[in-house]
């Protein structure tokens, strides 16, 4: 019989640790917690969307916080993969995306990415994919997360399962069972259990994939995971050979798919029902199974079950020798033959692109690691060379020390001037430096001179205003007052005051900066000046009349235009200039 394979991808639980989730708030953190536990899981579909709905509510009661937001899209995501809706969860995952900040929710980014690798192997991307997963496991061995390394070994394992690259799949599958093992995740080795077989099958060791199967059916997962269940019975019907052990396994999965109700799994038991009875020689059953599948088919496109069900009807109706009946399916089952053939070619042309690609890309990294142990051996040598030199150095030092000392009377004198010369230049940099220091002071006071009259001002607004809604003053005097006090409260004014004096401490700071990072705007320029002063964001964005996440948004913004790295201080940055 022919094989068709459905890749299985596990339902992992994934562990939950303040280096992963960070805690935000303890209601929110709790329903998380719930989230991990049950992925593993057959927790119920109605209760996990209460859940949702349940973080979606705390997202809008803190919407200052979109942490809260884009993790409830996240398991929202999540849900809807488990539900067979994929291009529905990665519109999900990409609008959760733009709402992460990198720099402190590192994870929350990589699971959310994590989402996306399946929606890249359904749309046949699989070098996306790929490069996807080894991104995430670098990440996950940093931060020694070996649960999710686990799953990443299974997503690679399964990959190369679709390029019949069973002997590679079986190194990745392996490894994510021992880590399984390790950690104590039974559910997890169960279910990766299935994979391995799977492997073992293309791999041509059919008989080690039955027995494993076998030993899958008789563990407690079995009856607490029905989709499991009839996953396992589908494979071990694909790998048997025995008439009898068939017949068992296919019937137990008829039955199964039955109570169970789902479309897909009663359409392939119900046709490997019909080929039970076409070999008995008994067509009408044969044909009640066969037109069973095929009445569901009819909604369904699917070329690869539709062409077993044709086919086992048009030889169940030979068997019967109603020879127009036979001739009509065969018919339609070339027209279907035909067109999967092609679509099959397409898809085989593809598979090879894809592992030519992914080929390239390993070799590329190959060649990467080499490169960069061939720099590290180059610089091994140079720190011996530099040793070496360090060596010889000091031997001419201590030689020409010797040398030194007689002639060290001669220059005390000149030792004495230099002394007296060094401390009047000492006194002078301490003039300077109290100078400056009093100019700091002022530049302080007055900044904050400003941000009280900001605060003062902002008040009245707020006074009067309060006053014009309740009638205390008059509409004409409301406008009167408020165009009088934006008058004095001239942000423009306040910086060019503040300018003048900031240029006085720190002469030439604008023009060193703007050489530096040429792109900053006038308005990054004021943000730097008053960063350079030690202001904070607070009193930052009472300054400008803003908020304090539009300035870490601001300064955000302002990093991505300096040349420093994501460990470098921006303070630190511009204190340097």
């Amino acid at each position: 019989m022919k094989w068709y394979i459905l890749i299985i991808v596990c339902s992992i639980s994934l562990s939950l640790s303040g280096k992963n989730w960070e805690p935000v708030y303890q209601p929110f953190d709790s329903l998380t917690n719930l989230w991990e536990q049950s992925m593993g899981s057959s927790a119920d579909i109605v209760q996990k969307r209460q859940w949702l709905r349940e973080m979606y509510a705390i997202a809008r009661e803190h919407k200052a916080r979109p942490v809260f937001m884009w993790r409830a899209m996240h398991w929202e995501a999540w849900l809807l993969q488990k539900t067979d809706q994929p291009d529905s969860a990665f519109a999900v995952t990409q609008r959760a995306l733009k709402m992460v900040d990198t720099l402190q929710y590192e994870y929350d980014y990589k699971r959310l990415q994590k989402i996306c690798i399946n929606h890249h192997e359904n749309k046949g991307d699989y070098l996306a994919a790929y490069k996807a997963c080894k991104s995430q496991l670098r990440f996950y061995e940093q931060i020694g997360d070996t649960l999710n390394m686990a799953n990443i070994y299974v997503s690679l394992g399964n990959m190369l399962n679709n390029f019949h690259e069973a002997n590679k799949a079986l190194v990745y599958l392996q490894k994510a069972e021992h880590i399984y093992r390790s950690i104590g995740k039974t559910a997890n080795v169960t279910g990766n259990r299935l994979n391995i077989a799977n492997s073992l099958y293309l791999a041509g060791r059919r008989k080690e994939a039955v027995d494993m199967l076998e030993n899958i059916l008789t563990t407690p997962i079995i009856r607490q995971d029905t989709a499991f269940h009839l996953q396992v019975l589908a494979s071990m019907c694909s790998y048997i050979e025995n008439d009898e052990r068939g017949e068992k396994y296919t019937r137990e999965a008829y039955s199964l798919a039955q109570s169970y109700g789902k479309i897909y799994p009663i359409i392939k038991s119900s046709i490997n029902m019909g080929a039970i009875f076409f070999k008995k020689a008994n067509p009408d059953s044969a044909l009640y199974y066969y037109r069973k599948a095929w009445n569901y088919l009819q909604k369904h496109d699917d070329n690869e079950i539709l062409l077993p069900t044709l086919n086992g009807i048009a030889f169940s109706f030979r068997q019967k020798q109603q020879w127009d009946s036979a001739y009509i399916y065969l018919y339609t089952a070339g027209f279907y033959r035909d067109s999967l053939q092609q679509v099959n070619s397409l898809s085989e042309v593809h598979r090879i692109e894809s592992r030519a690609a992914i080929e390239r890309y390993e070799a590329n990294l190959l060649r990467q690691k080499e490169e960069a142990r061939m720099h590290r051996i180059i610089l091994l040598l140079i720190l011996a060379l530099v040793s070496v030199l360090a060596a010889v150095s000091c031997y001419i030092f201590w030689t020409q020390r010797r040398k030194a000392i007689t002639r060290k009377r001669m220059q005390e004198l000149e030792n004495r001037e230099l002394t007296t010369r060094l401390e009047k230049e000492q006194l002078q940099n301490n003039y300077y430096q109290l100078e400056i220091d009093s100019k700091n002071r002022e530049l302080t006071s007055t900044t904050l001179m400003l941000i009280e009259k900001n605060k003062m001002m902002e008040e009245l607004m707020k006074r009067i205003s309060s006053g014009g809604e309740t009638g205390e003053i008059g509409k004409r005097t409301v406008l009167e007052l408020k165009s009088q006090i934006k008058a004095h409260a001239c942000q423009e004014d306040e910086w060019q005051f503040f300018r003048i004096h900031f240029e006085q401490v720190h002469p030439g700071f604008f023009n060193k900066l703007k050489n530096l990072c040429p792109t900053l705007t006038e308005g990054e320029l004021r943000l730097c000046a008053y960063i350079r002063t030690g202001m904070e964001n607070k009193q930052i964005a009472q300054m400008l009349s803003q908020q304090p996440d539009t300035i870490k948004k601001a300064r955000y913004r302002l990093r991505k235009k300096t040349p420093i790295g994501q460990e470098d201080s921006l303070e630190d940055f511009l204190r340097s200039i």
